[in-house]
């Protein structure tokens, strides 16, 4: 990617940003800290299942489940891949359910390709329409019941504070991709609109307020009903009352799938595997995608925090983003080791997919220094202080989100004197 020099002086208005929040902003809240790992073994776990199973049973409102069919399941899916991770887990369970759910008059796609191989559904007429909402449910329930950090208080204390800084700063909208509670106990108490402040989804007061929070993989918070989605801003009642309305016959029922042309989609409260993108279809994922598209060219200033690049339906925003000379990144996350912007550019490791994801196709060499990167330099100072120029018009604060929230003015000063030349 070719850049051209800034022409602007010095912001002469309130500066837009945009945060977004990945996996890695949570992780510090929480001891151990909720990392990919932890959730993917839980999903495994038999006796877990085995327990919502049963839960799921004595509702007895009609609708029963095999214990001993889903358990078997569980066990295949994990034995294809002992290290998947648990996107991809309930990925290939979505798949698996839905193709022993039957179609109507119109086949899924994949359901068509499977045919073609002559794939026929093996398992029994258990009631699988629900064992994927179960998966999420289960994955829920051990967010909101993780051990918090020690530090939690503290370390919400001072993200209110950062984000109540960059807020009154400014226009600020955040786009959190986790499912747990840091983000909202923060926002809370900010005057940020989500959209939902009557109940249930209304996109008019999303798409008008100045400042948003959204939730683009969903929440705990969330519940999908024959009206809509419905937000509870207690955590706790809203994951009762989402197990618990099952099969209730009534409008405040969850619905736990959802048609689509390729395969029934299950993503209702929140959306995880490798499909995310289909539940843009409907609000409020198609309001945020859609707010989303629109607030980040506008945002001077783009924070990307503990996020690992691994969604594209995310990642397309950000390729285009630096074509604008005046934006600037700050990229906050962990990474322990020391960076050789050269040969880590060579790899697939950070920080070389996070500069691929914001356009960069190629590192700017010195041929009068043997070929080493223009700019190592910077990387060298970032190196030693563990927060400076990455790149040009990229800041990063290499410690982590933990660190950089007790102590921000560094990291903020070095986006704010982030070397913005090619």
């Amino acid at each position: 990617m070719e850049f051209t020099a800034p022409s602007q002086t010095p912001y002469t208005r309130a500066v837009r940003r945009t945060i977004i929040f990945g996996a890695g902003a949570s992780a510090p809240f929480y001891e151990p800290e909720l990392l990919t790992p932890r959730l993917s073994e839980h999903l495994r776990r038999t006796d877990m299942w085995e327990a919502i199973l049963d839960r799921y049973n004595a509702l007895d409102r009609g609708s029963r489940i095999d214990v001993d069919d889903v358990l078997s399941l569980i066990l295949r899916i994990a034995a294809v891949n002992p290290r998947m991770n648990f996107e991809d887990f309930i990925g290939l369970l979505d798949k698996i359910c839905g193709y022993n759910l039957g179609y109507g008059a119109q086949r899924p796609a994949l359901h068509d390709l499977l045919h073609y191989y002559n794939a026929k559904p093996t398992l029994s007429a258990t009631s699988w329409a629900d064992v994927p909402f179960l998966a999420r449910h289960l994955l829920t329930e051990h967010l909101i019941g993780a051990k918090r950090s020690a530090a939690y208080d503290s370390l919400l204390a001072h993200q209110t504070k950062l984000l109540r800084g960059l807020a009154d700063a400014g226009e600020l909208n955040i786009y959190s991709l986790n499912y747990d509670e840091p983000v909202p106990n923060s926002t809370d108490t900010l005057p940020f609109i989500t959209g939902f402040e009557t109940g249930n989804f209304d996109p008019a007061s999303f798409f008008s307020a100045s400042n948003v929070v959204a939730y683009p993989h969903g929440h705990a918070r969330f519940r999908l009903t024959a009206k809509g989605m419905h937000y509870d801003s207690d955590v706790m009642r809203a994951t009762c009352d989402r197990f618990d309305l099952l099969l209730s016959a009534t409008m405040d029922e969850p619905v736990t799938t959802v048609p689509h042309a390729f395969a029934p989609d299950f993503d209702t409260f929140i959306t995880t595997g490798r499909t995310k993108e289909h539940s843009f279809d409907h609000n409020p994922f198609a309001a945020y995608y859609q707010r989303l598209a629109i607030d980040l060219p506008r945002s001077d200033e783009l924070f990307i925090i503990g996020y690992s690049f691994g969604d594209p339906h995310i990642n397309r925003f950000l390729t285009n983003y630096l074509l604008d000379p005046r934006h600037r990144v700050m990229l906050i996350t962990l990474h322990k080791s020391p960076i050789d912007l050269l040969e880590r550019f060579k790899g697939q490791e950070p920080p070389a997919a996070t500069l691929r994801a914001l356009g960069f196709d190629r590192i700017a060499l010195d041929p009068a220094n043997d070929g080493r990167a223009k700019h190592q330099g910077d990387v060298d100072h970032l190196n030693i202080d563990e927060y400076g120029t990455l790149e040009r018009a990229i800041a990063m604060d290499k410690r982590g989100y933990g660190t950089f929230l007790h102590d921000q003015e560094p990291a903020l000063a070095a986006l704010a004197n982030v070397r913005m030349t090619p």
